[in-house]
């Protein structure tokens, strides 16, 4: 099947929401969901039966091997246990393998094939030399400015990038100390924990809008990046996705952070050619609608989402999923950009809010003599991480975080004449009164 990703590769995601859990207090909550019981016997019998289980916190060792990080990777069957966002991978070339491994699991899970998504349908990137720019300035209306002068620049929030990358040695991230993984596209399930590195540009420019010194909204947030998409064809996997989002997961429930907000920025979707396969839409549908529902209701984790480049009456997933914020961009006069995505979904619009995202100025890359250039990119990628960056600044000032974080945004936009399936409820501004 087209847009499949034939590599032996089973994703099992839990079926439904656990309502009684999502109501318990944050630490038995984690409690339930990552010391599951039931699925620790599960667990169990994989082992026995032979099968490698891959545990990608191994990889988090500084004093393990090569050999080490290597071991299991050419195994015929193995298993990673994704108990944060209630998935598993199995990877087998056995059939029969393959089968006992979906009725262990049973009828509580649901099983895929590895799809493959993409970025957004590529936008126009032009050059704006090595030097940084003062007069590239958000807009007054953003309320960015307000927010600064408040001292309100995204502390102790946790934002997750998910892209392809970020140059963690541009200038524009001197005063970050990004916490970096690049999941290796031919074994989704081996993270690696190198310095921060991007070939592409684009995961650099969305990290720059989100959290640059001076070219980003949010500045102060803590930044959480994962390498998940191939410069060279701007796709992913599945499997690449959740096992980054489950990294995340791990890291904001288990370094002290159960406190503090925390942030997803997606600017990835279903690719077009796959938009006609309504089989396989349906498929991936339901599996990033379970994770990023858990992440929301479970974990009061926010994800803001492209709606795509797509134009008027196209959305890509799982920016239209109800279970996230879905961002559509405007150029700095408030206009619907003629490449944004939008529709309605029966009563619901999308996309459910706008951010600036035409001729979006921010840090692009580094030169071989390490010099730092900068560019304008237009796109929902680029409105994606500005709502993002608003998000984080709302975020540190109210305490809120996950659908009451997601309600404020909308209550606070800044109301635009057009209709909602161009700009959905408004352009996403701070507020200094809120």
């Amino acid at each position: 099947m087209k847009g499949q990703y034939n590599d032996g590769t089973v994703i099992a995601i839990k079926k439904r929401i656990r309502k009684s859990i999502a109501r318990l207090p944050f630490d038995e909550k984690i409690d339930k969901i990552v010391f599951d019981a039931e699925q620790s016997k599960r667990v169990d019998q994989l082992l026995e039966w032979g099968f490698e289980q891959i545990d990608f916190k191994d990889d988090l060792n500084k004093d393990q091997t090569l050999d080490e990080r290597e071991r299991g990777l050419d195994d015929d069957t193995q298993f990673q246990r994704l108990g944060r966002i209630g998935a598993y991978i199995f990877q087998s070339k056995d059939e029969n393998d393959t089968k006992k491994f979906k009725d262990l699991l049973g009828k509580d899970y649901e099983f895929y094939p590895n799809f493959k998504l993409n970025l957004p349908a590529s936008m126009k990137t032009e050059i704006r030399g090595e030097k940084f720019n003062p007069n590239n300035r958000w807009p007054e209306i953003s309320g960015v400015l307000d927010a600064h002068r408040e001292g309100i620049k995204g502390q102790d929030v946790l934002v997750a990038v998910l892209d392809t990358g970020c140059d963690a040695d541009h200038v524009q991230f001197s005063e970050q100390s990004i916490d970096f993984r690049y999941v290796n596209p031919s074994n989704s399930r081996r993270l690696r924990k190198v310095r921060g590195f991007d070939t592409d540009g684009h995961g650099t420019h969305v990290t720059g809008i989100i959290a640059g010194k001076a070219t980003g909204i949010a500045p102060h947030v803590s930044l959480k990046v994962v390498s998940v998409i191939e410069s060279e064809t701007a796709q992913t996997t599945m499997a690449r996705l959740l096992t980054g989002l489950e990294w995340f997961a791990a890291k904001y429930l288990t370094e002290g952070n159960e406190y503090t907000s925390a942030l997803i920025n997606l600017s990835l979707g279903i690719p077009s050619e796959i938009m006609n396969k309504m089989n396989s839409i349906n498929l991936l549908i339901e599996t990033l609608e379970n994770t990023l529902r858990t992440f929301l209701y479970e974990f009061d984790i926010l994800s803001v989402v492209a709606i795509g480049n797509d134009g008027s009456g196209n959305m890509r997933f799982p920016g239209m999923s109800k279970d996230v914020l879905s961002v559509g961009a405007v150029d700095k006069d408030g206009n619907p950009a003629t490449f944004s995505g939008g529709g309605k979904i029966g009563r619901r619009f999308e996309p459910n809010i706008v951010g600036y995202g035409v001729d979006v100025y921010s840090a692009l890359e580094r030169t071989r003599e390490n010099r730092n250039i900068y560019a304008i990119k237009s796109g929902t990628s680029m409105a994606a991480p500005y709502v993002t960056g608003i998000a984080a600044l709302y975020s540190q000032k109210t305490g809120l975080k996950g659908k009451d974080l997601r309600d404020l945004l909308l209550k606070t936009v800044q109301p635009l004449s057009h209709p909602k399936n161009r700009v959905g409820a408004g352009l996403a501004r701070y507020l200094p009164n809120v």
